[in-house]
């Protein structure tokens, strides 16, 4: 059976109307019809090479595009780790008890002195500084920090003699700026209130001490932040309107500066949720190692609630004035925030990261609400200087 030469099914033919292939004379070139196809695939191939540099070109364009992706996103990681290294919002955590202290010492003398403000602030910043580098270096020692890629120890390539160098030059500036702001005052307990408070710092997380391991670290950051550090910022700034000094704490300041401390207390307490498993097997014994994460919670949500119930009390025994009261209801968003987001995330490590943000945050606003609350107390007799 044959078929045509397209490959489709035909009916048979005769010798005389098959084509025939023509023949030539000895010593004439005979055509070649499967020369013809093997010329046809040549010319192909050659067509095929001429596209292949702008191939070869566009794969590598293509490669470079994702390598320079992949160097976009290691930069962006990088800046990211530094970011959080770093820790610029929780700066806050020393420029609050200034703030509410300003607040105070306006309520008591009508004056706000922005000169000693501005020095404590600029010292109290490089203070934390040195708390945060310091730790980092003190955590390199215990192991604490292996896994932790956002210690400035393990971002510098395990540098910790330059960490704690760089701490240490942070910490001589800032005592030296808090010298400047509170000398004013006159008074040799502002100096030795803010002593005692950096060197509870200092017992927190450095050697021999190291409190924080042994579950101390929130009294310590209560103390230090809350009746030493506000009430010395009180002091040194109600202290500084007369030329000689010797001013007095006064109830405002006191009952401010506990509630000071109760927020500060949370943003460290809150901070420990997402490292129970870490802080347990470096044999770190803090707070929520002890209490679990459901017991924490629990404590946590009782810790706002009581501040608010002590505000209300001081208000009432007029320890605070009562535009405090009021102005209390400024930071209760960031409260229900706070305690929404603990509620919902507190059994899940990697989740309730977070939640020292949002503790930041209420410790922010209240801060601010106390603040806002002893200056409409005090308008609109000012003296700004």
């Amino acid at each position: 059976m044959s078929g045509s030469l397209d490959g489709t099914e035909g009916t048979p033919t005769s010798s005389s109307t098959r084509p025939s292939i023509p023949r030539s004379e000895p010593g004439q070139d005979q055509p070649n019809l499967y020369g013809e196809v093997g010329l046809l695939e040549l010319q192909q191939r050659q067509a095929a090479a001429v596209h292949l540099p702008s191939a070869s070109a566009s794969s590598s364009a293509q490669g470079s595009t994702a390598l320079q992706g992949t160097d976009s996103s290691s930069r962006e990681r990088q800046r990211r780790l530094w970011f959080a290294a770093v820790k610029p919002p929780m700066y806050a955590v020393g420029i609050v008890p200034i703030l509410v202290s300003a607040g105070a010492a306006y309520y008591s003398t009508g004056v706000f002195i922005s000169a000693c403000f501005w020095k404590l602030v600029a010292g109290a910043t490089l203070v934390i500084a040195w708390l945060n580098l310091s730790n980092d270096a003190y955590d390199a020692d215990t192991g604490v920090d292996q896994a932790k890629e956002e210690s400035v120890v393990n971002l510098t390539g395990g540098n910790k003699k330059g960490v704690l160098a760089l701490a240490n030059a942070c910490l001589l500036a800032g005592a030296w700026l808090l010298h400047t702001g509170t000398k004013a005052a006159g008074d040799v307990h502002v100096g030795m209130a803010l002593a005692l408070a950096i060197g509870m710092g200092y017992m927190y997380q450095g050697p021999p001490f190291r409190l924080s391991y042994k579950g101390l670290g929130e009294p310590l950051c209560f103390l230090a932040f809350g009746p030493l550090a506000t009430c010395a910022f009180f002091l040194a700034q109600a202290g500084g309107v007369d030329a000689v000094g010797y001013a007095a704490v006064t109830a405002a300041a006191a009952a401010a500066s506990v509630i000071v401390g109760a927020t500060t207390t949370s943003v460290l307490f809150c901070s420990h949720f997402h490292q129970i498993e870490g802080d347990t097997a470096a044999n770190k014994m803090s707070p929520l190692v002890r209490l679990g994460p459901n017991l924490g919670y629990q404590v946590l949500r009782a810790g706002v609630l009581l501040t608010y119930v002590f505000l209300d009390i001081a208000a009432a025994l007029k320890w605070l004035p009562l535009t405090c009261l009021f102005a209390q209801i400024l930071s209760v968003p960031s409260a229900m925030a706070l305690l929404d987001f603990a509620k919902r995330t507190h059994q899940q490590p990697e989740a309730v990261r977070p939640l020292k943000r949002y503790a930041l945050k209420w410790h922010m606003a209240l801060g601010a609400a106390l603040t806002a609350g002893f200056a409409a107390a005090r308008l609109p007799a000012a003296a700004v200087f």
